[in-house]
């Protein structure tokens, strides 16, 4: 048994005296996103004996979500309505475009009336509208064997948010792979609208020899499409990684120093960049690449990257290792002032970092800090859900802690309404993954986003805020695998038209 203490408390709640406002009705609605609540909202006005005050004006404001407020016409943030004879001043409320408990809100107020009532309502997902592959996608597996990640979807509403319990059917189109020895299976998406499923890869090898398809019943666009490439198992000795290191203009990195952490196999890049490891472990290891120890004369950052090691066989990362320069003016962080520190090429995205809040990796309170604009197409860490950040930037050096979180301010290049949200994300070293830290909120002039109080950065490293799931696209190719259909790629995304039967009996 712990320890134990208890005390107590007298709370006497007074009455307020005055004139006064209060909600009537219309707190606490749920309703679809984008749509209008069922029933208005009302507050009345009172005299300091408890009457009804007739005539008089309630401002009605949003402050917080995307919505409108209207009394029949045109909607607006911001309304004034008069009371009626029952004191009582009423109007509607639509959600605005993003799902979430209690994240819209609306304030009403009246001037010499004592007091505040704010209404909040929840918007729910929308029906199901498209799915989108999220992760696991152009893995590389030992063939007959599970691969070490599952296939991921996301299914979204047509405004992006996600749904759950919906019921996703992953089905193999080529290369003899299963699922628990089934060709298809059934999985319900979780509250993050995500549904997994983990294949085992077919008998052969072969370059994305083996897909997979998933989709959901009434889905009127294209499916999710995996396509993974098995590989026959060599010598494990002969275990290797290769891969390329390039900055954002695709321009080669020399001299960057490769290394597994935990072993002494290291490695240089050479003049295009290019590194081969050579008897490198088989498994899980992380791949550390050291950029800041090329021969060019800008600065860039250190890297990991996770990787699973297949024995006998060339291993990469998927992909180029794209390393960003260090632009950002470097200032002093950590100390008795705030520091504001201004992203080249983008001036108006802002870190601010509070006094006294920072923690570096040696335990020093006190050190230096910038931020630097990333390509947006070549985050070197996928974002998350599919996405394509819109604005990534890094702050380095990584590892640096802020507490109270540092605040991000960036322009709403994405033309989102005053008061809506979106979420920022920055990536966790420590996991090696990109997390959620919070919402940032559309001015009322609706030219920029800043994180909402008590959210922001905690960690240095990649940041970014992620647009809504794009639709499918042919990126990953058409071929469903099915012999019985025509596949093609029609404005950005795949098409499988039933084949007709050239035959005709006589």
């Amino acid at each position: 048994m712990g320890n134990s203490r208890s005390a107590t408390r007298v709370v006497t709640r007074r009455r307020r005296v005055g004139q006064r406002i209060e909600i009537l009705s219309g707190d606490g609605q749920r309703g679809e996103a984008g749509g209008r609540l069922p029933d208005p909202l009302v507050v009345r006005l009172l005299d300091a004996q408890g009457h009804p005050v007739v005539g008089r004006r309630v401002d009605f404001a949003v402050v917080r979500g995307g919505g409108l407020l209207d009394t029949g016409g045109e909607g607006k943030r911001r309304i004034a309505v008069e009371t009626d004879e029952a004191g009582e001043a009423a109007l509607s409320f639509t959600l605005g475009r993003r799902s979430g408990a209690g994240i819209h809100r609306v304030r009403a107020t009246a001037v010499g009336f004592g007091g505040e009532a704010f209404f909040h309502a929840t918007a729910m997902a929308g029906a199901p509208d498209r799915i989108v592959a999220v992760s696991g996608g152009n893995q590389r597996g030992i063939a007959a064997t599970p691969l070490s990640e599952p296939l991921s979807v996301l299914v979204v509403d047509s405004f992006g948010n996600p749904v759950r319990d919906v019921p996703v059917t992953f089905r193999v189109t080529r290369g003899g792979g299963n699922f628990d020895g089934n060709e298809t299976i059934l999985v319900t998406t979780n509250d993050d609208g995500r549904a997994e499923a983990f294949l085992t890869l077919g008998g052969e090898g072969g370059i994305r020899n083996n897909t997979v398809m998933a989709d959901f019943p009434g889905l009127a666009g294209s499916p999710a499409f995996f396509a993974l490439s098995g590989v026959l198992p060599g010598d494990p000795t002969d275990t290797r990684i290769t891969g390329v290191v390039l900055d954002n203009a695709n321009v080669p990195i020399p001299d960057a120093t490769v290394s597994v952490e935990g072993t002494t196999r290291t490695a240089v890049t050479d003049g295009e960049g290019r590194f081969l490891l050579s008897g490198v472990p088989v498994g899980f290891l992380h791949l550390v690449i050291d950029a800041s120890t090329t021969t060019r004369a800008e600065t860039f950052p250190k890297l990991i990257f996770p990787l699973i090691a297949m024995a006998g066989v060339e291993n990469t990362i998927g992909m180029p290792a794209f390393f960003p320069p260090l632009s950002g003016t470097w200032q002093e962080v950590g100390g008795s002032g705030e520091v504001t520190l201004s992203m080249p090429g983008i001036p108006e995205l802002t870190v601010t970092v509070a006094p006294n809040s920072t923690s570096f990796p040696d335990g020093s309170s006190v050190g230096l800090l910038s931020v630097s604009q990333v390509n947006l197409e070549k985050v070197p860490m996928p974002p998350p859900n599919a996405s394509l950040f819109v604005p990534a930037g890094t702050i380095q050096p990584p590892g640096v802690r802020f507490d109270p979180p540092a605040r991000l301010s960036f322009p709403n290049t994405r033309a989102l309404a005053p008061g809506e949200q979106a979420e920022v994300f920055s990536f966790d070293h420590d996991i090696g993954a990109f997390v959620s830290v919070g919402t940032a909120t559309v001015s009322e002039d609706g030219a920029q986003l800043t994180s909402d109080p008590g959210f922001g950065i905690v960690k240095s490293g990649w940041f970014g805020v992620p647009t809504p799931p794009p639709p499918p696209t042919c990126a990953n190719g058409c071929d469903d695998g099915n012999p019985c259909t025509d596949d093609r790629c029609e404005n950005g995304s795949c098409v499988h038209d039933n084949k007709t039967d050239p035959y005709t009996p006589p």
